[in-house]
């Protein structure tokens, strides 16, 4: 009987023994476990939260260009229209001369006109 005994404790004991590592296997693959569903969301996150950011500077560089782009546009064509001004301003008094007398201003026209 008394080896009876000793081999019940004995099978009570393995049967804890194996109870306990059961136990400490399934809360150790559980914390790995939302451990890496952590991991993966948080990977998921960041990787988004990059990817935005890259795609948010993009379209800012994209409208900066094409306001660059615009503002050499408008730019050369003030340049252009001030440049007709004064080409235009600039032949016009080409052919006119002015006279100054004492107290009053005569506008002769140039020689070409004159002689018409």
């Amino acid at each position: 009987m008394a080896d009876a005994t000793v081999e019940a404790k004995t099978t009570v004991f393995a049967a804890a023994t194996n109870l306990g590592f059961d136990l400490s296997e399934e809360a150790l693959l559980g914390a790995l476990s939302v451990a890496k569903a952590s991991h993966t969301e948080l990977f998921k996150l960041v990787n988004g939260a990059v990817a935005l950011t890259e795609s948010a500077q993009g379209a800012a560089l994209k409208v900066i260009r094409d306001l660059l782009t615009r503002s050499e546009e408008f730019t050369l064509e003030a340049l252009n229209g001030i440049e007709a001004v004064a080409l235009s301003l600039s032949r016009t008094l080409r052919q006119v001369r002015w006279v100054s007398r004492s107290t009053t201003a005569e506008v002769v026209i140039s020689n070409k006109t004159a002689a018409a």
